[in-house]
């Protein structure tokens, strides 16, 4: 039964669903030889699909890793001189995808998977699979400013607004959100004028960072995350 190509990128671990329609529009993928179109369709048992040169196959099983990413280290598999990767944390773990990122001066969980599927899920806004970041600010926000983030903050892809928010201690915020847009907790308290100084991402989904040490991983199963 033909499958659609950006689902078949995705079921192979080699991108969420999202990032698998880019690597077809920038014509990264090949189907039997031929640059492909957003929209084909292939045969799992019958059609060679590759990306920037690499055949995909589909995973024998999936796999799920959770990893408590320290500040410092880059969630991305290109190495940069003078930059530390998130994948040199986790061995053998090139054919895992990020399902979401940190930015390099954040910290917490991050969850690295071959399935492709899940990883749309968690990506997704509309699967409303919430994020919970523990946010330490440069001083304690004002009524006005805490109004403001109530209403929701202009940002570029649209209007930005946590689900939850509580107080901790005086200037430390636990917040929670589905949207899940580039930096957005540090972008939204920017738009109110207010310097994010430790960012840490304790849980995703059903998944919990719990006392996970910082650099180290485990393997999970998919129940312990949807």
């Amino acid at each position: 039964m033909p499958t659609r190509l950006q689902k078949f990128i995705a079921h192979a671990g080699r991108a969420s669903r999202r990032k698998s329609e880019e690597l077809i529009r920038g014509g990264r993928v090949r189907v039997n030889g031929h640059v492909a179109q957003l929209g084909s369709s292939v045969d799992e048992k019958h059609d060679m699909v590759e990306v920037d040169g690499i055949q995909l196959r589909p995973p024998a099983q999936h796999k799920y890793i959770m990893l408590h990413k320290p500040t410092g280290y880059v969630s991305t598999k290109a190495r940069f001189p003078h930059q530390k990767s998130v994948y040199e944390l986790v061995p053998d773990s090139d054919s895992l995808a990020l399902a979401g990122r940190l930015d390099k001066d954040s910290s917490g969980l991050l969850l690295l998977t071959n399935d492709g599927d899940l990883i749309f899920q968690i990506t997704h806004p509309s699967f409303h699979h919430s994020k919970i970041y523990d946010a330490l600010l440069a001083k304690s926000l004002t009524q006005i400013q805490l109004d403001r983030l109530s209403k929701g903050v202009q940002l570029e892809e649209g209007i930005a607004k946590f689900d939850a928010m509580r107080q901790i201690s005086e200037a430390r915020y636990r917040v929670t959100l589905h949207q899940g847009w580039k930096r957005q907790v540090r972008r939204m308290f920017a738009e109110i004028g207010i310097e994010v100084r430790v960012l840490q991402r304790i849980q995703l989904g059903r998944l919990s960072l719990g006392n996970l040490p910082k650099g180290k991983y485990k393997e999970i199963a998919k129940s312990d995350i949807v």
